[in-house]
């Protein structure tokens, strides 16, 4: 599998989780925030794009250097994550800091950082 999940807080600055030592994330992306249902019953999403990363255990050393991109509750952030077509995609939008962390032992368990209002990048 090709390991392409990066971050960074600039285009040019975006680095591969690989290459700052933290584990590939299971992810899940939708393409609208949400969904309305319409007149006829049918269902019509509306909204950002929204993007998880999740990790069922994460050292705190990898939670250390993820919590730099995100020093606050939340920071314009661009990620390289999964789209809705299961292609790598360049992405700006907000991260979004968990409100709650559950700490053991220099881990984390259930860990999940939600990037919210995904605007795609153009990259040649």
């Amino acid at each position: 599998m090709s390991y392409e999940y990066s971050i960074g807080t600039t285009l040019e600055s975006i680095a591969t989780l690989d290459s700052l030592g933290i584990s590939v994330p299971n992810d899940s992306f939708v393409l609208h925030s949400q969904e309305i249902e319409t007149s006829d019953g049918g269902v019509a999403g509306q909204g950002w794009p929204v993007c998880e990363w999740h990790w069922n255990i994460i050292r705190k050393t990898q939670r250390d250097i993820l919590r730099t991109y995100c020093p606050g509750k939340s920071a314009d952030i661009y990620i390289k994550t999964y789209d809705e077509e299961n292609e790598f995609q360049i992405y700006l939008g907000k991260m979004i800091w968990p409100g709650r962390e559950n700490f053991t032992v220099n881990r984390i368990l259930d860990f999940t950082i939600v990037f919210r209002k995904l605007v795609l990048q153009e990259t040649s």
